[in-house]
Formats: structure tokens, sequence, C-alpha cells
């Protein structure tokens, strides 16, 4: 968990030998949720289906500075912080609920009937994911959140300083990858997939259990939620509200956070949608690499939306080294100059395009090696403006580096790190086309400037993900993303 500070936030890292809680966000209550009995036992998938269908069933009523408490966390992080040691750390029970968030495993959002957006609007999915609409569902200080909405869909909103979209796909991949083989759900939604203490519960309370159908099995389970009593010589585990103290101090602060989280909602700019004239299997035909051939329609379509080259960002894993992050593939070279000019001179033939962009792409494919074994530039300049501000070393040229930003910054997040894990009942593995991930995105890192995440999907597709600021006279999430398919339909036009 992501705590506030003052001058600066640090981190809460959690041991999950002794965290065995996650907490619930549900019509604006928070809930404390219990994975494992007093004995140690994890809890079995009912028994945790139980206590989520007591707190959907719970009908008590949110303070309305309660229901918007997770604001605070969308807030400046100074403000944030005072708030936070003033009316929660300052209160025995506030402070008590507070830690109970904080030290939790993960935060499960239950949302409402609002959160129902279409399965086929990605970018509704986006912003119910990334803000939840208001800024007020969604307690952003924590790792990982799991948002799921009445109708069935199910995102996750995840943190970023301690760690990288790779390693949350990865998680979710094979949540997803599981789920799917173990087809745990019955038709009306309910577990199906029962352990075998949850067997052994039916067997006791049915006299004929041969005579029940199998998808009933899981609704004769003598397990009660919170709102029921106990009934059962075996123990239920109801979900513990959270308790909180709302002063008017604390509900100045809410109120002028969910303003400005509002604000910086209302600013984003972001378009998402799937490109699916081709994938990846047409790329592999041009003999280019996939990733450097998407920069390279990055690099076009930024061009003609803004008529002039920029230093490009694209991370890099670094997960080849303990404990390593990222490190920046540079994208704007010389040679995807070349190749750019190239597309936007009438002059140039096809067969001369089509040579600077393998040319542009085996140099894009040098720089994220470099950059993927310790050798880019990034991190060592960092690192080096990070001693020169430590020692009171005056360094122009490092100033100058670390002050130029990002205008474009882009990631493309891998959707398949365990295709085995996608092996269906015929043996066949999934390559992300039967079952396509959109996967997800993230605000740009300059006001003027724009953040593109991009998933190649198997192989006949890919993913974009957009984002601008609406403040921003010069950018134009809806136009780059037009110049983008534009861009990558005219070099897939090239090797036709």
């Amino acid at each position: 968990t992501r705590i506030p500070g003052k001058e600066i936030d640090r981190l809460l890292l959690l041991d999950y030998l002794s965290t065995r809680h996650i907490v619930v966000i549900c019509k604006g209550k928070f809930f404390k949720v219990r994975l494992y009995a007093e004995s140690g036992r994890r809890l079995t998938y009912l028994e945790i289906e139980a206590t989520l269908q007591g707190i959907i069933n719970d009908r008590s009523v949110a303070h309305p500075t309660e229901a918007k408490l997770p604001a605070l966390t969308c807030w400046n992080r100074t403000s944030w912080a005072e708030t936070r040691e003033n009316c929660f750390i300052r209160s025995k029970i506030n402070r008590t609920s507070l830690d109970t968030i904080e030290k939790a495993l993960w935060v499960v959002c239950l949302d409402g009937d609002d959160s129902n957006v279409g399965w086929d609007d990605i970018t509704a999915q986006g912003g119910l994911y990334m803000h939840g609409f208001n800024g007020c569902k969604r307690w952003m200080d924590k790792s990982l959140q799991m948002i799921v909405s009445p109708n069935g869909m199910i995102g996750m909103n995840g943190e970023h300083s301690w760690g990288d979209a790779p390693t949350c796909a990865h998680l979710w991949e094979l949540c997803l990858a599981r789920e799917n083989r173990m087809a745990p759900y019955n038709p009306n939604g309910t577990i199906r997939l029962m352990e075998p203490l949850d067997k052994k519960r039916i067997q006791e309370v049915s006299t004929d259990l041969s005579a029940v159908p199998p998808e009933q099995l899981p609704t004769e389970t003598p397990m009660v939620g919170p709102a029921k009593p106990q009934t059962s010589k075996y123990p239920s585990y109801p979900a513990e509200r959270l308790p909180f103290v709302i002063n008017t101090d604390l509900e100045i602060a809410v109120s002028s956070a969910a303003i400005a989280a509002q604000t910086q909602i209302d600013d984003l700019d972001l378009q998402s949608r799937c490109f699916n004239a081709f994938g990846k299997g047409g790329i592999k035909k041009a003999k280019c690499s996939p990733d450097g051939f998407i920069q390279m329609a990055l690099q076009l379509a930024y061009y003609r939306n803004q008529s002039k080259f920029v230093q490009t960002y694209e991370s890099a894993s670094a997960r080849f080294y303990l404990n390593g992050r990222t490190e920046t593939i540079r994208s704007c070279t010389n040679e995807s100059c070349a190749f750019v000019n190239a597309m936007l001179n009438e002059a140039s033939t096809q067969e001369e395009r089509g040579k600077l962009l393998r040319a542009a792409c085996d140099k894009h494919s040098v720089n994220t090696n470099l950059a993927m074994t310790g050798k880019g530039v990034d991190r060592h300049l960092f690192a080096l403006y990070v001693v020169s501000v430590g020692t009171n070393t005056d360094s122009p040229f490092l100033t100058q580096v670390m002050k130029r930003g990002w205008k474009l910054s882009t990631s493309q997040v891998p959707q398949t790190q365990s295709p085995s894990e996608w092996v269906n009942p015929q043996g066949k593995k999934e390559t992300g086309d039967t079952m396509p991930r959109p996967s997800g995105g993230f605000g740009p890192v300059a006001d003027d400037g724009y953040g593109v995440s991009y998933v190649i999907s198997g192989e006949n597709s890919f993913y974009f993900h957009v984002s601008s600021k609406r403040s921003c006279p010069a950018t134009n999430s809806t136009a780059l993303l037009e110049d983008i398919f534009r861009a990558l339909k005219e070099m897939g036009a090239l090797y036709a």
C-alpha cells in the first residue's frame, strides 16, 4: 500500500503470512473480509461467496462522507497526508479502520448498477476501472483493486509505484486462464466448484443427496451470510463493517478531494479501441518485429498529429535482474525519422518505404535488447542525477535531461505470459484470438502529451488505449487513435 507523506510517500510492505484479509467496498461502505479461519485453514470458495453475498444483502446506508472517502486517495498527496494525520491517525476508530484497509491483501470493489457498461465499450470500461467515473469508488493507494460489476464484468486497478503492468497482467492472466479451465460457476452465477469441506457439509444436511441436481448443490449448504443468524454447527464468517467517525474537518476534506478528483477525471481524454485489419501474423510476413512495427506506426501517427518528432518513451522490462523494474527504449531514432519522412514524401516508392521500415524496426530491436540487458541510458542518467543532487554537484546537462519530459509515453502490455495455462479441454492452446483481452492503459505523463498503451492480441488484432488532457488544445486522443489506425493500414499495404 502507498502511504501519503507531506514531502514523500512510502510503501507499506505486507507479510502475506500475517495479513489474512481483504477489504470490500460496496455501496459506499467498507467491509473487512477474512480469508482464513482461526485454525489457519483457508476459507472455501462457498464460505467466501456467502460472506460476499451478505455484504451485497446488507441494507445499512453509508454516510454521504463515508461513501466518498476513497476520493482522498485521488487528492493532492500533501493534502491527503495532512488529512490522514488529523482525521484518521488521531482518531482511534478511524485509525483502526484505515489500518485495516492499508494492511489488506487487496481491495475488491463491488460496484452498483451504474457500472454496467457495455461489454464492447472498451473506452467506458477503461474509465470504470481507472477512476469509477467520480473518483469516490477506488482506493487508489492500494496496490491492487478488483472491480466487479453486477453484469459479471471484472477489471483491475493497479497502483504503479510498487510494480509494473506485466506483473499485474501476469496475475490477471493466471486468474482468467484457471477460471476458464475450471469452469467454477453455475448458470445463475453462483459457485459450482466445491471443496471437500463443502461436500461434507452438504452431505450432513441432505437426506437424499442423489436427488439434488449438481447445479443446485451449493445453494443447499448450511452456510449463512452476515445478515442471517447462525443456524448450523459450522461457523460462518460474516464480514466486519469498518466504522468511521465523521467530523466537520473530514467532511470538508472529503468534499474538496471529491471535487478535485472529478476535475481530473473530466480533463482525462481516454479512447480505447480494437484494430483488427490485421495483427501479429501479418507483421511477421513483413519480416518486422511486431513491437517495432507498432512503434513506427506511433511515430508516423504522432508526426501527422503534431507536425514534429519528439523523444519517445517505451518501457522495457528489466526483470532479468533482481528487483529490476524498467529501462527506456527511445523509439524515435534517425532510422524511424527517415521512415516517417519517406511515408510523407509522395515521391518515395513503396519499395523504398518498406526497406526503411525494416531498417527502423531492426534499429528498434537493437535498442530493445540493449535496454533489457542493462545497457540503456535513461536509468543511468537518472542515477547520475540523483548523485548530483545528493552531493550538491551542479550539472546543467543532467538537469536539462530531466526537464525534457516525455510528450509521447508508450508501453506494450504482454497478453500471454503463461501459454500453457490456456490449454482447453480439446488440448488446444489459446493464442488470444478466441479470448481477446484488451488489457489496460494509463494517463499522459505530460500536460501536453499522450499516453499510449497497446496489446498484441493473438495473431489477428491489436488493442490501443490513448490518453491525453482535454485542457490541452494541441492534443486529441480520438484524432491520434485515428492517425494510428491510418498509419497501420498504410504500413500494412507496403507488404500486401
